[in-house]
């Protein structure tokens, strides 16, 4: 299942992974994604196993691949954290002239950041970046799990909760015009 929005003239797919990025010219992955629980039987902060340190990689068939920085719950600052890195990949993307990107979010709901600060930072950041010039053209979000897809779902559908002041959104024909 996928739903489709446009933002500043770039496509916004959104699905629930697993997705296959072999089209995509950039990839925002998890670098680590630590699982299991600690010897006391809850998720350690670096993601222990019974003090094993047992951790995942996303692999990709993207063209080139980006991470995600470490961000957990934790962080009283893991709203920049996301923005900042955000802001980095879509940089990245234009210095390599790159047309498609895929956002992985297992990472940041691996690390337990809310839903909704997920959604909104990254498209607060999609929506900043579609209104200069840019040669991006297609962005998918790959939600893992559907309480991210709702909020991804609900930010896009109600984009100018985000307080953007200029642009123009459009979703499955019905045109929305932000404050």
């Amino acid at each position: 299942m996928s739903s489709h929005w446009e933002i500043g003239g770039v496509h916004i797919t959104l699905v629930t992974g697993p997705y296959d990025d072999s089209e995509m010219d950039m990839a925002v992955k998890a670098r680590d994604l630590p699982v299991g629980l600690d010897a006391g039987g809850s998720m350690g902060p670096f993601g222990t196993v019974g003090g094993f340190g047992i951790r995942v990689q996303e692999a990709s068939n993207a063209k080139s691949v980006e991470y995600w920085p470490p961000v957990t719950m934790n962080d009283p600052d893991r709203r920049g954290a996301i923005s900042s890195a955000v802001r980095s990949v879509l940089e990245k993307a234009e210095d390599m002239g790159a047309e498609r990107i895929a956002f992985y979010t297992l990472a940041l709901e691996v690390g337990r950041v809310p839903s909704w600060e997920v959604a909104e930072e990254i498209v607060r950041e999609l929506y900043r970046h579609a209104h200069t010039t840019s040669t991006l053209k297609e962005v998918v979000l790959v939600a893992s799990s559907p309480i991210q897809a709702s909020s991804f779902n609900y930010v896009l559908d109600n984009v100018d909760i985000l307080r953007v002041s200029e642009g123009h959104v459009r979703h499955g024909g019905n045109d929305m015009d932000a404050p």
